[in-house]
């Protein structure tokens, strides 16, 4: 859907985020309120187009406290499509990312985000416009090794790019206010605004 059609929204209320304000999230068949939230955590990821950083070094920003090997983390760069700055960068692993990744480019900054998401392998993964700040070329790459890392992995995106929509299972499109009859490929949904 276009700029202000709730895609963002949506997906931090499938997130528990935002709480819905009309309607019912289930997790597990209860109320999302209601899920023990380090369950939730665990089974689903979710990546912000505007991602946080901490400060100190890709692997930091990478493990966030957890035990992560070095091949591990290079395995999930890979998959988001990050190994080609990582195998650029002076310091690999260790290459600090400064204040608010203030080193790292938007796409960079998204593809660290997923890296870290992937390296939780949460049953659901939700992702937010996260190929907004890439080209095409790196685009394809990331969707290619994502398909592959996926099994069964549940990926919810929002997007308006044309590679992540090609390769979708199903299309919802929001649209303020307004309705359209769902063709066999692409459902429409009606947002308040």
């Amino acid at each position: 859907g276009p700029t202000g059609s709730g895609k963002t929204t949506l997906l931090r209320i499938l997130a528990g985020l935002l709480p819905p304000t009309a309607g019912t999230v289930r997790f597990g068949g209860r109320p999302l309120e209601e899920a023990d939230t380090a369950e939730v955590h665990a089974r689903l990821g979710y990546v912000p187009q505007r991602p946080v950083t901490v400060s100190g070094t890709l692997a930091d920003n990478l493990r966030l406290g957890s035990a992560h090997t070095d091949d591990e983390l290079r395995r999930a760069c890979r998959t988001a499509a990050l190994d080609d700055y990582l195998d650029a960068a002076p310091d690999g692993l260790d290459t600090l990312v400064g204040e608010r990744g203030s080193t790292l480019s938007g796409g960079q900054l998204q593809r660290l985000a997923l890296a870290r998401a992937v390296l939780r392998k949460p049953p659901v993964l939700l992702l937010d416009d996260i190929t907004s700040a890439i080209d095409t070329t790196t685009e394809r790459t990331l969707l290619a090794r994502l398909r592959a890392w996926s099994g069964e992995t549940a990926i919810v995106c929002a997007t308006h790019r044309g590679g992540f929509l090609d390769a979708a299972d199903r299309i919802l499109t929001l649209a303020p206010a307004e309705a359209a009859a769902p063709d066999d490929t692409e459902e429409r949904v009606t947002t308040g605004g």
